[in-house]
């Protein structure tokens, strides 16, 4: 499986952050937000997953602040708390839309942490998101309607 890597800079919490993204799978029409859990990497997360995932997708993986190769900040402000962690993936998936790495609509693919991650933005950007997949949600549970979690622990999703 073909794969890229792009670096996106961008301000965040006052320094400029260099943020890792791996791509898999290019020139693929639809595309697959993938998002590793916490002290995870995108390679060391999704270099085998890309071998199984449908021809017609990219996989657009992205190191987690202060993961893999996207900056470590260690200002007294860098806690890594989900609030944190999703602020940045906020701002990075806006630069990212600027810059044709991701579309207007894609799904998102969260392991453990991410997540949480992921609910925590889903209000703000429900009209990009095609579908959710959640792999051992750290902590959904807390974060998201009721309504949801019973779907989701029903199985009707």
């Amino acid at each position: 499986m073909t794969a890229e890597d792009k670096y996106i800079k961008f301000y965040f919490k006052g320094e400029e952050i260099t943020s890792h993204i791996r791509i898999y799978n290019p020139s693929a029409k639809k595309t697959l937000l993938s998002l590793h859990g916490l002290g995870s990497n995108a390679s060391e997360s999704f270099d085998g997953f890309a071998h199984y995932a449908p021809s017609d997708y990219r996989i657009v993986a992205p190191d987690w602040i202060g993961n893999g190769k996207t900056s470590k900040p260690l200002d007294k402000g860098a806690t890594y708390d989900i609030k944190y962690c999703a602020s940045w993936l906020n701002k990075l998936v806006i630069k990212a839309k600027q810059q044709g790495i991701l579309e207007e609509k894609s799904s998102v693919y969260g392991i453990s942490m991410a997540a949480l991650g992921i609910a925590e933005l889903y209000p703000r950007f429900e009209d990009s998101v095609d579908k959710i997949i959640f792999q051992n949600p750290a902590g959904l549970d807390k974060k998201i309607n009721a309504w949801f979690t019973f779907l989701l622990r029903s199985r009707i999703l």
